[in-house]
């Protein structure tokens, strides 16, 4: 999941620089394989008194599975004024969990975290998806990169699509057991899917805002082709 290996070079960036994330683009590249062996090459662009411009790549042995761009640095102490406001849906409890389908199997990344459906809508382009980690690690960037990296599979038509990008723009890193992802497909068709997502903690808390442009599987492209006069 390309998630995972933005998630990671986040995380290089992080313990090379000393600095938190503040936002981080990634382009895929390459899909990464299971099984193989991953270098994560990190360079610090530029280094001032409160920030960094960095960038990593993802490397299985020649092949480049990732490109990343980020800023990291300080986050200042003033109070922050969030504009974005977690919708109103039922708690994590109160939802039923979501179907993982095919995707599901012992030991694979489905199996290692719990997801709630809050609300969904094909006719809206719209999903709000409560997320656990099974084993509850503290909440951090590589983990909200995982998250964010489940927007196609918000509405019928974007499932099953290839990413070819995503952004995280980071607000707070408040801790919080569950995480609400709310999803919006802001375009789709002929080929490819435009979205976004906010991500809240449990409180309310705008903790990260994302974006991602991706290719429609063969299934939905025949589907809107079949649909256009």
């Amino acid at each position: 999941m390309g998630g995972v290996t933005f998630g990671a070079a986040l995380d290089a960036l992080e313990q090379a620089t000393g600095r938190e994330t503040l936002w981080g683009t990634c382009q895929f590249i390459a899909p990464a394989f299971a099984g193989r062996d991953f270098v994560i090459e990190t360079e610090e662009l530029v280094q001032g008194r409160n920030l960094s411009q960095a960038a990593a790549r993802v490397r299985d042995e020649e092949t480049t599975v990732i490109e990343v761009r980020a800023a990291l640095g300080a986050r200042p102490e003033a109070a922050s004024m969030p504009f974005a406001r977690m919708p109103d849906v039922a708690k994590p409890e109160d939802c039923e969990p979501k179907p993982v389908g095919d995707d599901a199997s012992p030991g694979n990344l489905f199996s290692q975290f719990e997801r709630r459906l809050a609300q969904e809508s094909d006719a809206e382009g719209r999903e709000c998806l409560w997320f656990r980690a099974v084993d509850d690690p503290p909440l951090s960037t590589a983990l909200l990169a995982i998250y964010a990296d489940h927007m196609p599979g918000a509405v019928r038509l974007t499932r099953g699509s290839t990413s070819l990008d995503c952004t995280l723009r980071f607000a707070s890193l408040r801790p919080s057991r569950w995480v609400l992802a709310e999803t919006r497909m802001e375009a789709v068709g002929p080929r490819l899917f435009h979205s976004s997502m906010n991500l809240f903690a449990e409180d309310g808390t705008l903790l990260a805002v994302a974006s991602e442009t991706g290719v429609l599987p063969r299934a939905s492209r025949n589907e809107l082709q079949e649909k256009t006069p």
